[in-house]
């Protein structure tokens, strides 16, 4: 898959969050002693930042190429690159 076709997904995602970030801060700002709203706002900022983080990701796996190992999340982790390092022959 290319790149622009892994973030066109990234972007949907993203606008899909800022619908509900939006509506969410609304209700604060209308309601600010309403948890339920505080908490659904939190929620959704910590997936928007994360989805962002997932987009940059890839973006520097495509310019690096990097590939995890190991098969979990790419925070923390541990990289193998096709490129050769600065000092490694």
């Amino acid at each position: 898959m290319r790149l622009t076709e892994e973030l066109e997904g990234d972007l949907e995602a993203l606008r899909r969050l800022e619908t509900h970030v939006r509506r969410e801060t609304e209700a604060v700002r209308l309601d600010p002693g309403n948890l339920s709203a505080l908490y659904a706002l939190s929620a959704h900022l910590h997936r928007l930042y994360g989805c962002i983080e997932d987009a940059a990701y890839r973006v520097s796996v495509h310019i690096n190429g990097e590939i995890p190992v190991g098969g979990g999340s790419h925070k923390p982790g541990v990289f193998t690159s096709s490129r050769p390092q600065a000092g490694n022959s």
